[in-house]
């Protein structure tokens, strides 16, 4: 028989916390990359998630950089908003990992839109309204920085040295949510 038993603490958690479990599964989710990109930090350049999350209009020129699921959903975003889109891309593709069923759909909204798609791109540095790329210079009114996810799992190392952990979801590896709740499941049903 197993008992599994779920706790909310509400409450940030620490590797020196005790809990009475066997078994923790830690499911700490990523956060985004930001890359060491000259220029970063000025107030016009803004992550994807809040540009997504918050519903943030942005009109005019907008230098998206990343096209991966995350860049490409805001061209998307940004596009049918009537922004004039440039992303910029270092692979010689965009939309890697993206569905079979899904990147039809995504490369026609695309080209609908108009978004101006730079692929074998360095960013070299962002200045006072432009993206210097390795080949060509970009002007903007915003930048917004889709470069990926990077896993949050700082505790697993420690908590390891108590507990049986199951690391799992983007805490494991950043991906799609279908293939993360997966592993989640996967793990529960092992317990």
């Amino acid at each position: 028989m197993v008992l599994y038993s779920i706790k909310i603490i509400n409450k940030e958690v620490k590797a020196d916390d005790e809990f009475d479990a066997d078994t923790i599964i830690l499911a700490t989710g990523s956060k985004q990359i930001v890359p060491p990109i000259q220029g970063i930090n000025q107030e016009f350049v803004l992550q994807a998630e809040d540009v997504l999350e918050n519903q943030k209009e942005l009109k005019g020129n907008v230098v998206v950089i990343g096209g991966g699921l995350v860049g490409t959903e805001t061209c998307k975003y940004l596009g049918n908003q009537g922004a004039h889109v440039t992303l910029v891309e270092m692979k010689d593709n965009i939309a890697d990992g993206i569905g079979a069923t899904f990147i039809g759909h995504m490369f026609a909204k695309l080209a609908e839109y108009q978004v101006d798609v730079k692929t074998s791109e360095t960013v070299k540095k962002i200045k006072n309204h432009e993206v210097v790329l390795s080949n060509t210079t970009v002007p903007c009114d915003y930048v917004v920085i889709a470069a990926g996810y990077k896993s949050r799992n700082e505790l697993a190392e420690e908590l390891s040295k108590k507990y049986d952990v199951k690391v799992v979801g983007d805490a494991s590896s950043p991906r799609r949510i279908l293939d993360a709740t997966a592993e989640a499941y996967n793990v529960v049903n092992e317990l």
